[in-house]
């Protein structure tokens, strides 16, 4: 039988870590340590530990607090973004490993805004790239 123990001495004191906080490190950081190169390979499907990685250094770069949850300070318009179950299940997970790793809980918003970006930025670098290899017309 199951009985609720009650405690009635005095609460004990809070333990709080006063130690330096570790210093982040970038995914850049993070690769040449390894030794790691860059390579043209794209993941597909389930994205990878290094992937969500860099979701979540982004998104801690970019996310402000202003007393509520924190925003994305350079976020001008709010657009309403159809999902399927399927992508929403997908960036719940990405949430989920971002609150393993760091301990923050952002958004489903706040992921799929960084994921977007960084694939904008990736289009655009990849657009800068092929105008600047095309052969000049003469």
């Amino acid at each position: 039988m199951k009985e609720k123990i009650v405690v009635t001495g005095p609460k004990p004191p809070r333990i709080t870590d006063t130690g330096p906080q570790p210093r982040r490190i970038s995914p850049a950081e993070f690769a040449a340590a390894l030794g790691a190169e860059p390579c043209d390979v794209r993941l597909e499907g389930d994205a990878g530990p290094i992937t969500l990685a860099s979701v979540g250094v982004e998104l801690l770069k970019r996310l402000r607090s202003s007393g509520g949850r924190p925003g994305l300070p350079d976020a001008t318009q709010r657009c309403k973004v159809p999902l399927s179950e399927t992508d929403v299940s997908a960036l719940a997970d990405i949430v989920g490993a971002i609150e393993r790793a760091t301990g923050a809980r952002p958004s489903l918003g706040q992921i799929a805004s960084v994921i977007l970006r960084m694939h904008l930025e990736t289009l655009r670098e990849a657009a800068q790239e092929k105008e600047t290899t095309r052969p000049s017309k003469s």
